[in-house]
């Protein structure tokens, strides 16, 4: 099967979405944050263990991300 380049690309954040639920569906964890970008680390590891990482929370998002989104779902609702 092959797509249009443009087309490719024009769905790349979808894409990258979807691999990162994933990976939080089946017990895994995403390799970098949907929203910044960063690369992630468990919850329960140090940074001293991972550096140059932020600390995952859920949703394929890290800590500060995640309390973002939620805390403008709360505001929209």
């Amino acid at each position: 099967m092959s797509v249009e380049p443009a087309l490719w690309e024009a769905f790349r954040e979808d894409r990258d979405e979807l691999a990162a639920l994933r990976a939080a569906r089946a017990g895994g964890m995403p390799e970098r944050c949907l929203d910044c970008k960063e690369f992630l680390r468990p919850q329960r590891e140090s940074l001293a263990e991972y550096p140059g990482t932020v600390r995952h929370k859920g949703l394929g998002r890290c800590f500060t991300c995640y309390e973002r989104n939620r805390k403008k779902e709360r505001t929209v609702a």
